[in-house]
C-alpha cells in the first residue's frame, strides 16, 4: 500500500504531530510505502529517507509569529498526485494549502484524518480563529472523509458533540517507546513543550514563586522571554531528541499545567522512563496519567505549587508514582498504534 501523509512540518522539526507521524511512519514503512509531503525548512534536502519514510520537501515561506511558525508550502497537490497514493492521511487542520490539497482528492482517494487537538483549541485572539477554522474543516473535509482517528476518548466526545458521525470515529491513543525506569534524579523539575498560552505557563510562572526547586524549560514560543525573567527558571529553548531524553531521565518529575490538552504526549514520554507527572485535570490528560501522577485544577497557581512541592519533598511518593507511571506507559505503544492505523487503512481502501 502507498500511503501519503501531507504535513507542513517534519523532521528535523520536532513537535507533537511531527513526532507522531515519524513514529507511526517508521513502523508502517516496514510493510508499506510511506511518503511525507512537507515544507523544505532551511538546511534540509528536497528528498530524503527518514526511518524508511520517503520525505518530499517542497518550497515554502515561513513567518515566525507563533510556535510552530506560520508557513505556506507550494505545490502540495501536484506532489500528492505524482505519488499516486492508495490512501491520504492528514494530521494538521491549520495549514490551508495542505487541507485544500487533501480535500481535492475526496471521492477519488480514501482520506483518513487524525484529530490531534480540541475543537477550536486556543486562548485569547486565537480561539475564535481556531473555532472558525475547525467549523470549515469539519464541514468541508471531516464529514466527507473515510475515517477520523481521535487520539483520546475526550476528543471523540468533543467531535460527537459537534455533530460528527460516531460511526466514522476511531480512537487510537498516542504511543511511546518504553525504556527501563530511570534510577537517576537531579534537583530540577522539567517542562517540555511549546511556550504558548494554552500550556498554562503563566500559571506555572506564578506557582514557581512558591516552589522549592529549579524548573528547566525546553521549547520555544512567544512566552519564552516571560519565563526567562522568573527566578529559578532556566529556559533551554528547543532541544534535540537525545537531550530531551537525557533531561527526562534526570528530572524529579515533569510538569504540564495546560489549560486544554487532548492527550499530552510529553506526559507519556516522561512516564515511559518511570517519572511521575504533575498536570492539569483537563481534556485527555486523566486518560494518559491514570495513577502515575498528581492532577490539579487548571488556572490555580496555589494548587499547582502545592502538588509540585509535595513531590519535591517526598522521595518515597515520587518512587511510588513513578512506578505506577511506568506501568501505565507499558499499556500504550507505537507498535499497537501503528497496527490499528494499518487496519483502518485496509478498511477504507477495501470499501
Amino acid at each position: 500500500m502507498r500511503i501519503c501523509i501531507p504535513n507542513p512540518f517534519f523532521h528535523p522539526f520536532e513537535g507533537g504531530i511531527e513526532n507522531h507521524i515519524r513514529a507511526l511512519g517508521a513502523r508502517l514503512s516496514k510493510r508499506h510505502e510511506v511518503h511525507v509531503v512537507t515544507s523544505r525548512i532551511p538546511g534540509t534536502e528536497s528528498r530524503s529517507v527518514v526511518d524508511g519514510i520517503h520525505v518530499h520537501r517542497l518550497p515554502a515561506k515561513f513567518l515566525n509569529l507563533y510556535s510552530p511558525p506560520a508557513s505556506v508550502t507550494f505545490g502540495v497537490r501536484d506532489e500528492i498526485s505524482r505519488i499516486k497514493p492508495d490512501v491520504i492521511h492528514l494530521h494538521n487542520r491549520w495549514s490551508p494549502e495542505y487541507a485544500w490539497a487533501t480535500a481535492s482528492f475526496l471521492g477519488e482517494i480514501p482520506v483518513v484524518l487524525t484529530w490531534h487537538n480540541d475543537f477550536g483549541e486556543g486562548v485569547g485572539w486565537q480561539r475564535p480563529l481556531s473555532y472558525v477554522n475547525d467549523l470549515w474543516f469539519k464541514d468541508s473535509l471531516a464529514r466527507r472523509s473515510s475515517a477520523i482517528i481521535c487520539i483520546s476518548r475526550y476528543v471523540e466526545r468533543r467531535l460527537i458533540s459537534r455533530g460528527l458521525d460516531r460511526e466514522r470515529l476511531r480512537v487510537i491513543y498516542n504511543g511511546v517507546d518504553l525504556d527501563p525506569p530511570s534510577g537517576e534524579e537531579d534537583d530540577f523539575v522539567l517542562y517540555v513543550g511549546r511556550l504558548v498560552p494554552t500550556k498554562g505557563l503563566d500559571v506555572l510562572a506564578r506557582a514557581m514563586r512558591k516552589v522549592s526547586s529549579r524548573l528547566v524549560v525546553c521549547g520555544d514560543g512567544p512566552l519564552s522571554k516571560m519565563l526567562e525573567k522568573v527566578p529559578g527558571v532556566e529556559v533551554l529553548g528547543r532541544v534535540d531528541r537525545s537531550r530531551k531524553a537525557e533531561l527526562m531521565r534526570r528530572c524529579k518529575f515533569l510538569v504540564l499545567p495546560s489549560r486544554m490538552e487532548s492527550f499530552g504526549l510529553v506526559l507519556l514520554e516522561a512516564m515511559a522512563v518511570g517519572k511521575p507527572v504533575v498536570a492539569s485535570r483537563v481534556g485527555g490528560i486523566p486518560e494518559v496519567v491514570g495513577e502515575g501522577g498528581i492532577l490539579v485544577e487548571p488556572e490555580s497557581p496555589d494548587a499547582l505549587a502545592e502538588a509540585m512541592n509535595l513531590l519535591i519533598s517526598n522521595a518515597r511518593l515520587r518512587r511510588r508514582l513513578g512506578s505506577r507511571a511506568w506501568s501505565r506507559a507499558k499499556l500504550l505503544s507505537w507498535d499497537a498504534a501503528a497496527s490499528r492505523t494499518e487496519e483502518i487503512y485496509e478498511e477504507v481502501t477495501d470499501s
